[in-house]
């Protein structure tokens, strides 16, 4: 039988880890990455675990940006190289020691990941000066366009639209 005292000094020290997350999440609305020279929102409601990049099993006749299938925490997920995808023939970077994979959020129902090449931390609507829609004739998984206020633009993607999108799903490329 467990001991009272410590069962209760964990939950003690899980509700302070808690309320730090809370604290650092709040106002929060995205998760800023850099992708392919990008600078990308991710909704954190729509996003799930981030991992380091350890590699993923290649697949054949798919697409380029298809990267491949990589295990994250024992589910086996697509990894999706996002500005391969968002920029067909966009220069990759490459892999680095910065590179990292954002598991879509479980409640989504697709195991996919996006690779991206660093994180560039948490953003609020605070965070920039300007914003407008995406222009005429983006994909509707692409939210508004924000600036901060060094001039830098920020594509909103909305992940939810995105993993319904049939250009996400079909991952054959027609050979």
């Amino acid at each position: 039988m467990p001991d009272n005292k410590s069962l209760e000094t964990l939950q003690n020290r899980l509700t302070d880890k808690l309320k730090a997350v809370e604290t650092v999440t709040q106002g929060a609305s995205w998760l800023g990455v850099e992708t392919h020279g990008q600078q990308v929102l991710l909704p954190l409601s729509h996003a799930g675990e981030i991992f380091p990049f350890e590699g993923a099993k290649r697949v054949p006749y798919v697409h380029s940006w298809f990267f491949g299938v990589a295990s994250l925490r024992g589910a086996l997920c697509g990894v999706v190289d996002l500005g391969g995808f968002l920029v067909p023939d966009s220069p990759s970077p490459g892999v680095s020691v910065q590179t990292r994979v954002v598991a879509l959020n479980p409640l989504l129902q697709i195991n996919s990941a996006l690779m991206i090449d660093r994180l560039l931390g948490l953003k609020t609507r605070r965070d920039f000066v300007r914003s407008t829609p995406s222009p005429e004739g983006t994909p509707d998984y692409f939210g508004h366009q924000y600036t901060d206020p060094a001039g830098h633009t920020w594509q909103e993607i909305n992940l939810q639209k995105l993993a319904l999108s049939d250009s996400f799903l079909n991952i054959a490329d027609a050979v």
